[in-house]
């Protein structure tokens, strides 16, 4: 990972993850159940875009934070059937769109951006931002200050 954690979140055990992944009948991808046993989310220091597509991973969900953590944030109000269909909102950006990760199907592991905006003019599609959370967390780069 190439940049730090600004507020840190309580870290969390493999029986804390097991226990979630009970509660929610879901697997979660091992880069993604190996992120969370390490940090288990925070603000990325300094702030880091997605390359190529410019989103702002501004706040990582944990499995034991309020209010944005991954328990009260499931089900997204967003995307609906984003949960039901084995798709896990993960981080949010600034202007309070999403990320999320599969966690079942053809795409698991993959990481979807939703932006908030374009969906409350007209639905539309999750855009796929990376094949893994690996790669979702290598593409990311810092914000340049323009001269």
């Amino acid at each position: 990972m190439q940049f730090k954690i600004h507020k840190p979140r309580p870290p969390v055990t493999e029986a804390d993850v097991k226990a979630f992944e009970q509660r929610h009948s879901v697997v979660l991808p091992k880069p993604y159940r190996d992120f969370l046993l390490v940090v288990n989310g925070g603000m990325p220091f300094p702030m880091h875009v997605v390359k190529g597509f410019g989103f702002c991973p501004f706040d990582f969900y944990s499995l034991n934070h309020r209010p944005y953590g991954l328990e009260s944030l499931c089900i997204s109000s967003d995307w609906e059937e984003a949960y039901e269909n084995g798709y896990l909102e993960i981080a949010r950006d600034p202007g309070g769109s999403h990320f999320f990760i599969s966690t079942r199907g053809d795409d698991v592991g993959e990481v979807f951006f939703l932006d908030r905006e374009v969906l409350l003019r007209e639905s539309d599609e999750p855009i796929r931002v990376a094949r893994s959370f690996d790669a979702f967390l290598d593409s990311l780069e810092p914000i340049r200050d323009e001269d």
